[in-house]
């Protein structure tokens, strides 16, 4: 078990909208990786601040509306600031059920 590809936005104060950070972060991890976007098999979502701040708390859904090929899983974890090591954890665990996750 190993990671393929990590995708990333910047840090600091952004002006792109929630979505167009998802997308970025979703871009760059599936161009990183070796992998296809046809193999995977769940997405792992997390995110502390986008509800007090966006006004969005369906980030999974917002997955989907970015990436609608995309016909598998796609779950939020919020664990407020372990969140992302949170949706790490979980992603780690369900691969022994799924063999990508992004």
């Amino acid at each position: 078990m190993y990671v393929t590809g990590i995708g990333r936005t910047k840090f600091g104060a952004l002006t792109e909208t929630m979505p167009e950070l998802i997308y970025q972060a979703m871009y760059n991890a599936i161009n990183d990786s070796p992998i296809s976007i046809e193999d995977i098999g769940a997405v792992y979502v997390s995110n502390f601040i986008g509800g007090p701040s966006q006004k969005q708390l369906h980030l999974n859904s917002v997955v989907s509306s970015l990436l609608p090929e995309l016909r598998l899983p796609i779950i939020r974890v919020e664990t407020a600031c372990a969140s992302g090591s949170s949706a790490l954890y979980q992603a780690i665990i369900a691969l022994s059920r799924f063999e990508n996750i992004l």
